[in-house]
């Protein structure tokens, strides 16, 4: 319950801050949430998009025929899985640049100026940010519970597993950048048509 409380609060203070921004343009005041929303569709569909990649890229990977000189001990090294994932990512970014390309021409209403993509850039640089304070937070949250024995037995392994910061951001952080592309490409294409 306190949750939707935090969410309307938050909705809330967008709304505020649009029509901070925007006093006389009335039409303008519910541009932070326009925008948050946009944001939230772009996240949720590069989600889709990526695991529908991962999908693809997992099968091929299955139907490779095994091969007795493959060494099952290989270990990839960390700048091959580094560019693989920036491969990833930036797949990612292009399919959804195509596909919101073509929902633009359906669709008018969900095209964004120039300023709505800046905005957008922001809340993708905030919520990074905030992901690395978050991290930090947990991660001294985390080393604090362990020197607390009543709570070390109930909620320790929950806390590592579940809500452990590096698995939370394993999942966002390529989002984020996917998104980020994204909106770099469409205010770039926007800023080049006219």
């Amino acid at each position: 319950m306190f949750i939707f409380l935090e969410i309307i609060a938050l909705l809330i203070l967008l709304y505020v801050i649009g029509r901070l921004i925007y006093k006389k343009k009335e039409e303008k005041h519910y541009t932070f949430l326009k925008i948050l929303i946009n944001f939230i569709v772009i996240m949720i569909s590069n989600a889709i998009l990526m695991l529908f990649l991962a999908i693809i890229t997992f099968t091929f990977f299955m139907l490779i025929p095994e091969s007795e000189e493959v060494d099952l001990n290989y270990r990839l090294p960390t700048v091959q899985i580094l560019i693989f994932i920036l491969i990833f990512i930036l797949i990612t970014a292009i399919l959804q640049f195509l596909i919101r390309k073509k929902l633009f021409k359906k669709y008018s209403f969900l095209k964004l100026d120039l300023e709505d993509y800046e905005i957008c850039e922001y809340f993708v640089q905030w919520v990074t940010i905030y992901i690395v304070v978050y991290q930090f937070l947990f991660e001294g949250l985390s080393q604090l519970i362990n020197l607390i024995p009543e709570f070390k037995k109930d909620y320790a392994q929950l806390f590592s597993v579940i809500l452990s910061p590096q698995n939370i951001n394993f999942v966002i952080q390529p989002l984020l950048i996917a998104t980020w592309i994204l909106v770099v490409m469409e205010k770039i294409k926007l800023r080049n048509s006219k």
